[in-house]
């Protein structure tokens, strides 16, 4: 099962690296819309009673850009990982 998930994830790592490449911004109505993909580096936090791990995964999503006024622009991001926490 961990295989699967796995390979799902880089499968769509590979799909958002594709996108991201193919075009950097789709703007419509000046609305910016960004995909992005990468790979977070965890660690681990040590606590007397012992230490809490973070795993390594794949991690993507995307940012949505909405322009206020001159020079502002708000933004929205959705970001999803698959990294596992364990005591």
């Amino acid at each position: 099962m961990m295989k699967i998930k796995k390979s799902i994830s880089l499968i769509a790592f590979g799909l958002m690296f594709a996108f991201i490449l193919s075009s950097n911004n789709v703007s419509a109505q000046g609305v910016e819309i960004t995909p992005f993909a990468g790979y977070m580096f965890n660690g681990k936090i040590n606590f007397v009673q012992g230490d809490l791990k973070f795993s390594d995964d794949v991690d993507y999503g995307v940012i949505l850009g909405i322009p206020v006024r001159h020079g502002v622009i708000a933004e929205l991001s959705y970001t999803r990982s698959e990294s596992r926490a364990s005591w």
